[in-house]
């Protein structure tokens, strides 16, 4: 286990585990079939759409939610230095893959058991979670079942998923003590449930949201000058990890988006999402500030951090050798620069896995064993560390 921060100075005020993505199946899927079908036409008419569907419909490894909750005990329970310490577990969707009720629930019960592991009773403790935009496919590739969308989102919006479709919400927040101020969460949706658009897996995010989530802000504001630090959790990203698709994945009219965030009014300082399957910035390649982000939109002094997915299988190798990951994010305050917080970040992933008869790590599948903090690339340490001004 990596060490945390030494520094006698700084105060530990909270603790994040991001997870994303597990794509959970609860069983054989009876439209798998038909999917690979499926996969072999769209192949001869859009290989990016091929692509799309081949690697979003790849199963998830049932033994990842087993070993997860060891590790979030021992990162937030054994840890002497965290164990009394706040720590959220933020999910930033795609529960599952077909978005049938019977994953739906499954991921809810993983989602509990993380929950237990994290002791929810402990001081300021709690779980949250987003949908992604394969929570939206109605039991079905989209395109292929565009009657069924609207029964469908309006049952996620039960428990027990209770997804906030279309609505902006700032479910939790834990104190900043040294200046009287909090870090504080919300969250949007960023699904469009389209069949043609969530087919191509892009996102959207309305005008009524984001006049809900400047609602939220003013109401956690109050009359308080308070300098909080504002975290916002999606499912797609706000700003695309580069090189950033054309049409495909990407959240409509992001530019828009981005200026609204950036409003000193809404300013959010990070943003936390999945989708990508792929941990941005790469490891060990975190701006030592987030005024060095230069994550456009929504634009500088905002840091857009995106985690891979937890445990599905990797059928298209690019996700080597950390195909099964989450991130750890712990935040410190200096009593003596009380305007300044200390972000540390930690990878953690299970050992990589290839398929059978294989050393080529293109046929990477996933991950094996338990999850560990990774160290660096050519170093002994696990840990990056980004300055927030508030």
């Amino acid at each position: 286990m990596c060490n945390s921060n030494s520094n006698p100075n700084l105060k530990r005020v909270l603790q994040i585990i991001h997870v994303s993505d597990m794509h959970v199946l609860a069983a054989r899927h009876p439209t798998a079939p038909g999917i690979r079908i499926l996969g072999r036409i769209l192949k001869t008419i859009s290989n990016t759409l091929y692509k799309i569907l081949i690697d979003g419909t790849a199963p998830s490894d049932p033994y990842a939610p087993i070993v997860f909750p060891r590790f979030i005990e021992q990162v937030a329970i054994k840890d002497s230095d965290w164990s009394g310490v706040p720590t959220w577990i933020i999910d930033t969707g795609d529960h599952s893959t077909f978005g049938d009720r019977a994953s739906l629930s499954r991921a809810q019960q993983y989602l509990a058991g993380f929950a237990a592991a994290g002791n929810p009773g402990g001081p300021g403790n709690s779980v949250n979670n987003v949908h992604g935009n394969h929570d939206a496919w109605p039991d079905d590739f989209p395109l292929l079942a565009p009657s069924k969308i609207s029964a469908h989102t309006n049952m996620i919006k039960r428990p027990p998923s209770s997804y906030a479709v279309q609505t902006a919400q700032a479910p939790i927040r834990t104190p900043l003590p040294a200046i009287g101020a909090e870090i504080q969460l919300y969250t949007l949706d960023t699904v469009n449930d389209g069949f043609w658009q969530n087919s191509w897996a892009r996102g959207i995010v309305n005008k009524s949201q984001l006049a809900g989530l400047y609602t939220l802000i003013q109401k956690q504001q109050g009359a308080s000058e308070a300098l909080h630090l504002r975290i916002l959790a999606t499912h797609h990203p706000i700003h695309y990890p580069p090189p950033r698709p054309r049409y495909e994945k990407v959240v409509a009219d992001s530019a828009s988006i981005g200026m609204h965030l950036s409003d000193p009014q809404n300013c959010m300082h990070l943003m936390l999402s999945g989708h990508t399957h792929a941990l941005y910035p790469e490891h060990g390649k975190l701006p030592t500030s987030h005024r060095a982000c230069d994550h456009d939109p929504p634009g500088n002094d905002r840091c857009q951090l995106v985690v891979g997915s937890l445990m599905q299988f990797d059928r298209s190798g690019k996700r080597w050798p950390h195909a099964h990951q989450c991130q750890v994010l712990r935040f410190y305050q200096d009593p003596g620069e009380p305007q300044i917080v200390i972000l540390e970040r930690l990878l953690a992933a299970r050992d990589p896995s290839r398929a059978p008869g294989t050393a080529s790590r293109r046929r990477t599948t996933g991950g094996t064993g338990e999850y560990k903090l990774i160290k660096l690339p050519g170093q002994e340490s696990c840990t990056e560390e980004m300055t927030i001004n508030l």
